[in-house]
Order: C-alpha cells, then sequence, then structure tokens
C-alpha cells in the first residue's frame, strides 16, 4: 500500500481518486476523511468526497435494483460509474456483466 503525505492536498487526492477507481469507495473516504480532519480542504478534497458519496449511493441503488430483478435499471446505475470514478474497478465490472447475462 501507498502511504500519503497528508500535508500535500493534491496527493491525497490523486491516491483517494486511484483508491476509488479501484472501487474501494471506502477507502477513498477515510483517505480524504483523515487529510481534512488534519486541516487539509483544499484542492477540491470536499468536492471529491461528495462525488463519492454519490458513486456509492449510485451502486447501493443498483444493488437493490439487482436484488429487485430489475437487471435493466441496475445496469443503468451502474453504467453511470463507469469509466468515472471507478475506472478500473473488477466489482463494478462483474455486476454488469451480471445484468447483461440476466437481460
Amino acid at each position: 500500500a501507498l502511504g500519503v503525505d497528508f500535508a500535500s492536498a493534491e496527493a491525497t487526492k490523486l491516491l483517494a481518486q486511484a483508491t476509488a477507481g479501484s472501487g474501494d469507495i471506502p477507502g477513498a473516504l477515510e483517505l480524504l476523511d483523515r487529510a481534512m480532519a488534519e486541516g487539509r480542504e483544499e484542492s477540491g478534497l470536499a468536492e471529491l468526497r461528495a462525488d463519492l458519496l454519490a458513486a456509492q449511493r449510485l451502486l447501493a441503488e443498483g444493488d437493490a435494483a439487482w436484488a429487485r430483478g430489475d437487471a435493466a435499471e441496475a445496469l443503468g446505475a451502474f453504467a453511470r460509474l463507469e469509466g468515472g470514478l471507478l475506472f478500473d474497478a473488477p466489482a463494478l465490472v462483474a455486476r454488469m456483466g451480471h445484468c447483461y447475462l440476466a437481460a
């Protein structure tokens, strides 16, 4: 795992983006929360945190649609995340694959 110098808000932001990109939204939020607790709120950390929380909600919406048996709605939710914050998330690809197979 990479360490982060929380004195650098930009480094924190980049590490949080990379962490989220692989699908670890809670880990990315933890990084941002630690940096912001140390007074590092510049460089868009709060905005990135809000985007991550929105992505987390969208994942939950997709999971709920899948649980209801609505593969098309679930796929729509997951597709909105693809290529954005979750640019390299195997779990997202798997979720989308399940939806395609169910359609």
